[in-house]
């Protein structure tokens, strides 16, 4: 479910003009995911940072469906 995530991350980043790379990704799980069960996620461009900051917009966890 990560790379699902930082996939869709990295898709709305390229539709508004931005090539970017995932430095990181550390990822805790709080329940499994789920085999045979759909999850819908969404992403927007909230808030602009600087490139080098090291603290980034807080983001909320999708909910699945």
């Amino acid at each position: 479910m990560a790379t699902v995530l930082d996939d869709l991350c990295g898709h709305v980043l390229t539709l508004i003009g931005i090539l970017a790379v995932t430095r990181h990704l550390a990822v805790n799980y709080h329940a499994p995911t789920r085999l045979d069960t759909s999850y819908e996620l969404s992403a927007c461009w909230c808030a602009e940072t600087d490139a080098n900051s090291s603290s980034a917009p807080k983001a909320t966890p999708p909910t699945a469906s």
